[in-house]
Order: structure tokens, then C-alpha cells, then sequence
């Protein structure tokens, strides 16, 4: 992602549109306000949600129609969250952040990655462009991008409640391994998936 030719509201809003239920947790309900949040992070960087770590695809006029957050595990171990996140949230935000935390938050997405894994955190198609091929390009190019890491796999997390999106990844080769939820199985679900690169 270019901040400087592409459009980083466009960008947040396709990645809040990834999984409303879980950025709701994290970012809230009033959704301009999570997507500022996000364009926030976008912006600092070097955080999981950092403009390095951001694919765009865009159309012939260069909007942005796609995009894709995807890191291996050394681009993860340098991120730094906490310090990205309290830039952006008041005290009682964090304290809410660390609260859910605690219940489970980071159980719903794959928070430590192993050598030769890629781990593609978002990926979302704009509503207008979807079935238009899109998606497929930007995995794709996701698993470019992993080979070019020497990733041997790649790994996602993606909601229970979106059955679209796990069929996509079915025929793309992913395999489910396992199912996570929040503490005693309250609120959103996610299943893992991992496909191996040819």
C-alpha cells in the first residue's frame, strides 16, 4: 500500500468489512469511528494493521477494489501493537482491549506464527466488485508473496459465520484446523485454516 496513491478510508473500510463482529469488539460499533481507528493504525505502521503490511488491488482508475494483510512470522515479531494501539485509544479503551484480551480475544486469531508460515490476517473484496474474480487474485497473489518468504504455508483465521469465505478457501486448497471462540464459547467464532504453497 501506497499512502500516497491509495485511498487509506477506502482501505479501512474494506478491512472493517472483513469481520464486523470481531472489529466491533475491538473497535467498537459506531463503525466511522472503528474506521478511523483502523486508517490510524494504517498510517503509524508497524503494527498489524500498518500500511507495511498491506496489499492493495485496484482497478484501472486506481481505486482501490481489494485488499490483503499479510505478514510472516518475522515481519510479526517486529510489529509492535501495544505501542500502535495506545496511540490511537484512550486509557479506557486499552483497559477494555485488555479486559477482552483476557476473555479470550486473541484465541479468535492466530497470534504467533512458525517459520515458514504466512499468515494472510485480512482479506476483502469491495461488495461492488465481488465475483469478479478479485478475491482469487488477490490470494494469488498472497501466496506469491509467501513464496517469496520461503513460506512453506500459508494460514488464516475466518469467521464461523461467513460461509462464502470458507468455501473459497476449501477450493483453494485450505483445510480447517481448528475452531477458536472467546472464553466459554461466548461471541464471535473463527476456524483456522492453513493451505500448503505449491
Amino acid at each position: 500500500m501506497d499512502l500516497d496513491r491509495h485511498d487509506v478510508n477506502d482501505v479501512s473500510r474494506l478491512i472493517y468489512l472483513t469481520d464486523v463482529g470481531l472489529f466491533g469488539l475491538v473497535f467498537g460499533k459506531d463503525v466511522p469511528k472503528a474506521q478511523d481507528y483502523i486508517a490510524q493504525l494504517i498510517r503509524i505502521g508497524n503494527n498489524s494493521f500498518g500500511k507495511d503490511v498491506i496489499y492493495v488491488a485496484t482497478d484501472d482508475d486506481n481505486k482501490v477494489v481489494g485488499a490483503l494483510i499479510a505478514y510472516g512470522k518475522s515481519e510479526k515479531d517486529a510489529m509492535d501493537d501495544d505501542s500502535a494501539f495506545s496511540k490511537i485509544f484512550s486509557k479506557f479503551r486499552l483497559l477494555r482491549l485488555l479486559l477482552l484480551d483476557r476473555i479470550g480475544l486473541s484465541r479468535l486469531v492466530t497470534v504467533k506464527l512458525s517459520l515458514g508460515e504466512f499468515y494472510i490476517s485480512n482479506i476483502s473484496v469491495d461488495p461492488a466488485m465481488r465475483g469478479r474474480g478479485v478475491g482469487t487474485f488477490i490470494m494469488d497473489n498472497a501466496k506469491r508473496l509467501a513464496a517469496e518468504r520461503d513460506a512453506s504455508e500459508l494460514i488464516l483465521d475466518v469467521s464461523k459465520d461467513n460461509p462464502g469465505a470458507i468455501r473459497l478457501y476449501e477450493r483453494l486448497g485450505f483445510v480447517q484446523i481448528r475452531r477458536n471462540s472467546l472464553f466459554l464459547g461466548l461471541g464471535p467464532s473463527t476456524y483456522t485454516m492453513k493451505c500448503k504453497i505449491k
